[in-house]
């Protein structure tokens, strides 16, 4: 598509955009909260962040991630009760805010698709990834592609190396 300059970033648009990522931020939360959900990749991602911070930081068994290092920071900061609900907060917004460029560049109905996509609200209220990171960077890159900046789309492709090794390639 191509870019459109009579697309509006109209009140309506930045009240739904919002809501639904209270509405995600709010169930991925309370689903940790109910739940304490440890299992599976969530408490492998706190395992692991953990081990960074009391252990040797340069000891990063498994994939190489150097995203994770983000949570490292947050968890020093604000400690280990509060991470899980830092990390799924962070995850809805890079999951949900988007949409705001794709609004910005493309009107309402893409936007509206992207904020009903299914693989996107299972990524939210499943578990943890840091995969989420390469949705709001493939947004980014492909705006940016389009609008033919292409330095602009550095940055984001950076964000996806460093997202996990296996996309580097």
């Amino acid at each position: 598509m191509i870019r459109s300059d009579k697309h509006r970033w109209s009140f309506s648009s930045q009240v739904l955009v919002f809501t639904i990522f209270v509405t995600v931020c709010l169930m991925a939360n309370l689903k940790y909260f109910n739940l304490r959900s440890h299992y599976m990749d969530f408490g492998l991602f706190i395992s692991q962040i953990n081990a960074l911070v009391h252990q040797n930081p340069l000891d990063n068994s498994g994939h190489l991630q150097p995203i994770i290092y983000l949570f490292v920071a947050i968890q020093s900061l604000f400690g280990l009760a509060a991470l899980p609900y830092i990390m799924v907060t962070i995850q809805s917004a890079l999951l949900i805010f988007p949409a705001y460029a794709v609004q910005k560049h493309y009107g309402f109905l893409p936007t509206f698709v992207y904020l009903l996509y299914f693989p996107l609200w299972f990524l939210a209220l499943n578990e943890f990834h840091l995969e989420f990171f390469l949705v709001a960077a493939s947004v980014g890159f492909f705006i940016a592609w389009e609008s033919r900046k292409f330095w602009h789309c550095l940055p984001f492709l950076l964000l996806m190396c460093l997202t996990k090794e296996i996309y580097i390639l």
